[in-house]
């Protein structure tokens, strides 16, 4: 079914630029809860259209991060960035990438690596503005990686 390009879709910049401003044709390539795509009838151009998700919902396979795990009082919470699910694995143990010794062997290949990179990117202690965690069930020595 062909439809108008919405006005949502037209009123900028770029839009009147590459296509102009007669009024263009439409159909929809997909609908989705965050995204409206379309394509432009007579040309090579799509449309996509996102719309802002909630904050805390980013979507599929990105931590929700309003539950807290841990002590009910609310002064002893640890921070949601520090103790969260993800995917279906609980993540908690804080990790500094600034300290050369990792307490679980089974893992500190990965943290050699992790480190090594982190501190290419962030040299200076400090830098890196957020917490690295680690999955709160330590890497068994005999698990598939």
């Amino acid at each position: 079914e062909l439809r108008p390009v919405p006005d949502s879709m037209t009123h900028f910049a770029d839009f009147e630029t590459i296509l102009g401003r007669e009024s263009l044709q439409c159909g929809l390539v997909k609908r989705s809860q965050h995204r409206h795509w379309v394509h432009i009838v007579g040309t090579d151009f799509d449309l996509v259209e996102w719309d802002e998700p909630h904050p805390v919902n980013q979507g599929l396979s990105v931590p929700i991060k309003p539950q807290f795990f841990g002590a009910s009082s609310s002064s002893s919470r640890v921070h949601p960035e520090e103790d969260f699910e993800f995917e279906g694995v609980r993540y908690n143990r804080k990790i500094n990438v600034y300290d050369s010794f990792h307490p679980h062997e089974t893992e500190r290949w990965a943290m050699e690596i992790l480190r090594h990179v982190m501190l290419t990117a962030y040299p200076q202690e400090g830098d890196m503005k957020w917490t690295l965690v680690l999955p709160a069930e330590v890497l068994p020595a005999d698990a598939p990686v």
